[in-house]
């Protein structure tokens, strides 16, 4: 048994009995998460007794994914002492003695609107970065840390999809910054160099996303808004599939300035919160007209009787409108399977400035009706400019 002693506190000696505290050796990483404790008794570590076929298991589940390259989720079960916690104690000890890297984290329910927050915890805890962390000290921590996985060895980064994009998941041609980068708004940081808008795409056309199990795109955390797709022609067209637009200011997915041949299909806007954007109004007498900042948060933003078609979108959480059209659509357009939650279920989806009845959307299966508005009480934010340069 470890050899207790008094210790002394400001030069005096604490009466036995005291409350005393052992500090053993540094944890590794893995035990210093809070998420896997070490059990010990008097200070001495246990045996793991009776629980081998379980730990086989886990273990052959864990080396299955990663054969595979599919995630696998495993929901432990059991009485309060059962020892759940030490199983994946020796779970995580005997993957780290594999070259497996473990991370874990907390999943609060008070984040379970938010894709990303587990994803965050994971970062956080993996890479030591606290909630008040300046943005340079953040990337700075990430850019050691994906060094450090690289140096010592460590292959999941290095085996995940690649892709020309770095909007994607795909990070195995990047470099350490590159990656930490990409990371930092999972945290809640905007992206060195940012324009204060995620993805413009304006009079090209374009592929965003994709199908397979590894494409799609991922906006989270923008201050300017998530994706501005604006004044394409209908030679040009446009696709987002498999797309996740997440916790952005003022507007997550926007189609506007007249654009042809736009196509949604199984993507998700979530959390758009309010931001102050500079903004156009229905004037009587005089049409649609700026009005300066107001203050806005839709997830899904439609207008300039632009031609959308849509089979497949989720959309919660949004601070304003879920899904607001303003004006008339584009013939042609079309909405089906569109899911409302979060709040934005009881909004509905609106649209503003038409006349009764018609210049709707053709809607689908699966969908709300369109609510629609004579007047046009909501404010719509004025697109951003796009950088100077833009790549294919």
């Amino acid at each position: 048994m470890s050899e207790v002693r008094n210790v002394r506190v400001d030069g005096a000696p604490m009466a036995l009995g005291s409350t005393i505290y052992r500090v053993r050796d540094v944890a590794p990483d893995a035990l210093a998460q809070g998420i896997v404790v070490e059990r010990t008794f008097h200070g001495q570590r246990t045996r793991f007794i009776g629980r081998a076929a379980e730990l086989e298991a886990l273990a052959g589940i864990a080396k299955s994914a990663a054969s595979e390259r599919r995630a696998r989720f495993v929901n432990l079960v059991g009485s309060v002492g059962a020892g759940r916690s030490r199983l994946l104690l020796e779970l995580a000890s005997r993957l780290e003695n594999e070259g497996f890297w473990v991370l874990a984290g907390h999943a609060s329910p008070m984040r379970s609107r938010s894709s990303f927050a587990l994803a965050a915890a994971l970062l956080r805890a993996q890479f030591h970065i606290h909630t008040d962390d300046p943005r340079e000290l953040v990337a700075d921590k990430l850019m050691q840390g994906v060094h450090t996985m690289r140096a010592s060895g460590a292959k999941a980064i290095d085996r995940a999809p690649t892709s020309s994009s770095s909007r994607r998941f795909g990070v195995g041609r990047m470099d350490g910054s590159e990656i930490a980068e990409q990371l930092m708004g999972l945290l809640g940081h905007e992206p060195a160099g940012s324009r204060g808008h995620d993805l413009t795409v304006e009079d090209r056309g374009a592929s965003l996303g994709g199908m397979g199990d590894e494409e799609g795109i991922i906006i989270v955390n923008s201050k300017g808004g998530g994706v501005w797709l604006q004044n394409i022609g209908p030679d040009q067209g446009a696709a987002i599939q498999n797309a996740v637009v997440e916790g952005c200011a003022g507007v997550g997915l926007h189609v506007g300035d007249g654009s042809r041949g736009i196509i949604i299909v199984n993507s998700r806007v979530a959390d758009t919160v309010a931001a102050e954007m500079q903004a156009m109004g229905w004037v009587a007498d005089a049409g649609k007209q700026p009005i300066g900042l107001s203050e806005v948060g839709d997830g899904l933003l439609w207008t300039d009787a632009a031609q959308v078609e849509i089979d497949g979108l989720t959309v919660s959480g949004s601070a304003r409108h879920g899904f607001l059209i303003d004006g008339a659509v584009g013939e042609g357009s079309s909405v089906s399977n569109i899911t409302l939650e979060g709040g934005d279920e009881a909004k509905g989806i609106v649209q503003q400035h038409v006349t009764q009845g018609s210049e709707a959307p053709d809607t689908g299966a699966n969908t709300p009706a369109v609510t629609q508005l004579a007047d046009a009480p909501s404010s719509v934010p004025i697109a951003p400019a796009p950088p100077a340069a833009v790549g294919e």
